[in-house]
């Protein structure tokens, strides 16, 4: 990504238990996960657009969270119209970090412990008729210790601890026109909770060193305005339609949402010339409060089964992320008259920064049995489109691109094995940095030229279908 060297290793374990039991009227679930996750991560971040030598330091990054979850649920039916499903779910999840960047060491470990109560009722109201109404109450306890250290520069201790609670609620309408159609109205209401940014302490200890205004200022507002940042709540309202047609040969999903935020967590990065080029990296992507955000759009997705050997799949999404209130975004490099300046607030009415408003993805199909034994062959082809994202400085300029992957392969008819070839950007795309960057080959040769690829801005929205 970006041309960075990189290496990456990831080992997971994962247990999981589902028990079930019925009585005569109800029907009781247990389900319990176990998770450790080992994540090792190097890079270099000097210049990406040039591959430095072995002696040049890398930045690394340990992640070990060890996370388990418990649920207990109930599920059934009262009379003929009525039904419902409630539970209580427990997680916990210890995780040990090591972080180095740009010489910068931060030692970090956290406790999340999440408790939640939730029910779901759904009413019956005629054959083509029902309403379902739920709620969740949450407690999430979050403790978290962080040590860091730059060399000649400071120390960083911030110890941090906090409980967030909340009940969120969600109610939906369904009408059945057809036996396999289904028209509804949802509303849902949602929250995430807050944490720290682990480097904003360190600026204020910083300011100390840098004393020249504006730097100076700027690193002592981060240390203060930037420490925190609060719980995440929203409320969504959908309305949309899906079911099967041509004799369940197509199946149909598409809906219109709008998504409100109160203070939408998201990231920001200060300037060079806000904190000067050596801080800047090491104090990007704090994580700050969007006090109100908008996203509305529409999406839409099929799957349609052409004959026994042919299928395809169709996704495509609008959502435009639309900043309502935003006090504490941070100035890109060369926006602001005064380098110096820190805080350039968002405008009412604009996008937040590098979200593709419009993405489709389409893939074709194949199968077809060899005629030995179970074998099978298959393959597929997919593109995909992301457009333009929206930026205020032109730093990269980014544009619209459409990438094409293809794979082919043998697999068994019982999946128990397969064999495939593939090939992902056929056409070699590249998203082009602003003008008057060159792409350079790296330092040791070869290779082509370092490519910037961006994947799906929206994966919430848009998705494979594998």
């Amino acid at each position: 990504f970006k041309g960075v060297p990189s290496y990456s290793d990831t080992k997971v374990q994962e247990v999981n238990l589902n028990i079930a039991w019925s009585l005569e009227s109800v029907n009781f679930s247990f389900l319990a996960q176990y998770q450790d996750l080992d994540i090792f991560q190097q890079q270099d971040n000097t210049n990406w657009r040039t591959v430095p030598p072995p002696d040049v330091a890398r930045d690394f990054l340990e992640f070990n969270p060890v996370a388990w979850s418990t649920e207990i649920r109930a599920d059934g039916e009262l009379g003929e119209r009525l039904n419902y499903v409630s539970g209580l779910i427990y997680s916990e999840d210890d995780t040990d970090t090591i972080n180095s960047i740009n010489s910068i060491n931060i030692l970090g470990g956290s406790t999340t412990e999440a408790f939640g109560v939730y029910t779901n009722w759904t009413y019956r109201i005629s054959d083509q008729w029902d309403t379902s109404l739920g709620g969740r109450w949450s407690r999430v306890s979050y403790n978290a210790t962080v040590f860091g250290f730059i060399p000649g520069l400071g120390e960083l201790n911030a110890p941090y601890k906090e409980v967030y609670r909340d009940p969120s609620y969600s109610f939906k309408i369904q009408y059945y026109p057809a036996e396999d159609v289904q028209a509804y109205f949802a509303y849902d209401t949602a929250f995430r909770s807050g944490g720290i940014n682990v480097l904003a302490p360190l600026a204020g200890d910083l300011a100390a060193i840098f004393s020249a205004d504006p730097v100076r200022s700027n690193l002592l507002a981060i240390n203060q305005d930037y420490l925190e940042f609060t719980q995440e709540d929203s409320e969504s309202f959908e309305l949309g339609l899906k079911g099967t047609f041509l004799e369940q040969r197509l199946r149909w999903n598409t809906s219109l949402f709008l998504q409100i935020y109160d203070d939408h967590q998201y990231r920001t990065s200060p300037s060079d010339g806000a904190v000067t080029a050596t801080l800047s990296g090491a104090l990007s992507n704090l994580a700050v409060n969007v006090e109100e955000v908008e996203v509305y759009g529409v999406e839409t997705e099929f799957n349609f089964l052409i004959d026994e050997n042919w299928s395809a799949f169709f996704t495509a999404a609008y959502a435009k992320p639309e900043i309502q209130e935003y006090s504490k975004r941070m100035c890109e490099e060369g926006e602001a008259e005064d380098s110096g300046t820190l805080i350039c607030p968002g405008k009412k009415g604009e996008p937040l920064n590098d979200e593709p408003e419009f993405h489709v993805l389409a893939q074709l199909f194949y199968e077809y049995p060899l005629g030995m034994g179970d074998l099978e062959l298959f393959g597929n082809v997919t593109a995909e489109y992301l457009d333009k994202p929206f930026q205020r400085v032109k730093t990269p300029n980014l544009r619209d691109i459409t990438t094409y992957d293809a794979t082919l392969g043998v697999r068994a008819g019982d999946g128990k094995w397969s064999f495939r070839v593939w090939c992902k950007n056929i056409t070699d795309e590249v998203v082009l940095p602003s003008e008057g960057v060159q792409l350079q080959e790296p330092a040791g040769g070869g290779g082509g030229a370092h490519r910037l690829l961006r994947g799906s801005a929206r994966p919430a929205f848009v998705r494979r279908h594998r």
